[in-house]
C-alpha cells in the first residue's frame, strides 16, 4: 500500500495550513507564500487550486459554516422535546460563534472582495433555510409551535435571538448569564413568551 494514501490532497492540506496560519496570525498577515511553505508546495500550486488568498479563505470559511450547519441540523432533528433540542443547538451555536473561527472570519471581512461578500450572503440564505426552517416546518405540524406562525419567520426570530445576544456579549453589554442558561432562556421565551407558561 502507498505509504501516502492516507495523506490528505494538496487542496486539503493547503486548506488545513491556511486555517492554522490564519487563527494564528490573521488573515492580513498571513501571506500566500507561508501557506505554502506551511503545506510543502510551491506557491504556483497554491493559485492552481485558489485564484487569491481570499478564495482560499472563503472556501475554508464555507467549510466552517457546513460544519456548524450539520451540528446545528443534527441536534434539532433528534429524538427529543423540541424546548431541549432548541436549547442544545442554542448553546452549539454559542459556542461555535465565540471560538477563534468567528474571530477570524470577522477580521477576514473586511478584506474580501464585494463577490466574496455576496457569497457569503447566499451562503448564510442557503444556512439559514436548509438547516433551521424545516425544523420549525415539522414543529408547526407536529403541534409544538403555532400553526399559524411561518417557518421562515420562526426560524428567523429564534436565529436573531441568538445572534443578537453574541453581539451583545461581544460588545461587553450582555447579561450576566453562561451561554448554558442563555441558550436556556432563549428557547424558553421563544416557546412561552416573555410573560408566558413555563412547561
Amino acid at each position: 500500500m502507498d505509504n501516502d494514501s492516507h495523506q490528505p490532497d494538496g487542496k486539503t492540506r493547503i486548506l488545513q495550513e491556511a486555517r492554522t496560519l490564519f487563527l494564528e496570525r490573521g488573515f492580513a498577515e498571513t501571506s500566500m507564500q507561508e501557506i505554502a511553505d506551511a503545506s510543502g508546495l510551491t506557491k504556483a500550486a497554491l493559485y492552481y487550486h485558489f485564484r487569491d488568498k481570499g478564495e482560499l479563505f472563503s472556501t475554508m470559511a464555507f467549510l466552517e459554516m457546513d460544519r456548524i450547519r450539520q451540528g446545528l441540523e443534527s441536534l434539532l432533528t433528534a429524538d427529543e422535546p423540541l424546548r431541549e433540542r432548541l436549547t442544545r443547538a442554542g448553546l452549539f451555536l454559542f459556542e461555535s460563534l465565540e471560538g477563534d473561527i468567528s474571530r477570524m472570519m470577522l477580521e477576514a471581512f473586511e478584506h474580501l472582495c464585494v463577490e466574496d461578500h455576496a457569497e457569503f450572503a447566499a451562503k448564510k440564505s442557503l444556512f439559514v433555510h436548509e438547516g433551521v426552517v424545516p425544523v420549525f416546518a415539522a414543529a408547526a405540524r407536529d403541534g409544538d409551535i403555532r400553526a399559524d406562525l411561518d417557518s421562515r419567520l420562526a426560524a428567523t426570530i429564534w436565529l436573531g435571538m441568538i445572534f443578537d445576544q453574541f453581539t451583545s456579549r461581544r460588545l461587553g453589554e450582555g447579561p450576566p448569564l453562561s451561554v448554558a442558561d442563555l441558550a436556556e432562556t432563549i428557547a424558553s421565551v421563544f416557546l412561552d413568551g416573555a410573560g408566558g407558561r413555563h412547561r
